[in-house]
Order: structure tokens, then sequence, then C-alpha cells
């Protein structure tokens, strides 16, 4: 009882916030926004992704693996998915640069032909994509997010494109 409120450490949900070009957000990409946030260790506590934890079950590289210049281009293909939990979407990691993103995409029939929507995990307030440093963590964090963000992710799934 004898210690201070100021003695408390708020936890640390974010590491960062990086303006598009620290982040390596690609010119024709989320014209919108301004950076991204990168996920605190106490998200990535949360979410299980410590240090010793095995990689992420289920998931299957890219064939063939898409490449480091890429640049968003191939917008079908992540490096990294795997079926979410209730069978309607396919869970992503995407590599930007250094950094990964967690993604979900959804297969939708036009009456023409098949589309796939893709949809980033974004911060609830300003629709800022949370990203992390490690494809496991972007891994750790769209399951932790399917179907729905808890706490301590305060976001949604954002709708971005769609494409073939």
């Amino acid at each position: 009882m004898s210690a201070l409120c100021s003695d408390e450490v708020p936890p640390k949900i974010f590491e960062c916030d990086l303006d598009r070009d620290e982040a390596g957000i690609p010119p024709n990409y989320m014209l919108r926004t301004s950076g991204v946030l990168l996920a605190g260790k106490d998200m990535l506590i949360a979410i299980g992704d410590v240090p010793g934890a095995p990689d992420p079950s289920g998931w299957t590289p890219a064939s063939p693996p898409v490449p480091e210049n890429a640049n968003y281009q191939l917008c079908g293909t992540a490096d990294f998915e795997k079926p979410s939990r209730d069978g309607g979407h396919m869970l992503r990691a995407k590599r930007f640069g250094e950094f990964w993103a967690a993604e979900r995409s959804t297969k939708f029939w036009t009456g023409r032909l098949w589309l796939r929507e893709i949809h980033m995990l974004v911060f609830a307030f300003g629709e800022i994509p949370i990203w992390t440093r490690s494809p496991q963590a972007a891994m750790r964090l769209a399951e932790y997010c399917d179907p729905i963000p808890d706490a301590p992710v305060a976001g949604f799934w954002l709708p971005m494109f769609s494409c073939t």
C-alpha cells in the first residue's frame, strides 16, 4: 500500500509508430495511412509470442516464395497462409521490407470471376495498420485476432482491396 501510483509502469502495447517511409509501405498501397504501429512486448506476450515458444503450426509458406522486392504487386500471395477457424478466410502473414503484417483474405464470386478480398489488421482508432518485427509474431497476431480481435489488440479487420 506504500507504492505510489506514479511507480506503476503502463503496459507496452505498441513499441512505436513508423511513418510510411520508415515502414516501407509501397506508394500505391494504403494511400490514406500515414504509417504503422509496431506491436509492443506486452501485446506480443499476451498473444503468446514469447521467447522459446514453438513456431505457430499449420502455416504454409508461399510457393513459389514471394520475392523480397515484390512491392505488394502479388496481392493474391502472402508469405505464409493458414485457413481460419471459421473456414471462410485465409489468415496471412505478409512481409513489407523488414516488417510483417497480419492479414486475412476471403474469396467471393462476382458472377463472372472469383475475387479475393484482402483485410488488414488495423488499430481501431485511426485505421492504422498493426505490424510486427517477425513472421511468427504476425502469424500469432492473425490467429489471436481470428475471427474478432480481443484485448489487448484494440483493432479490427479492415477490407483493403480486391484482386484476382
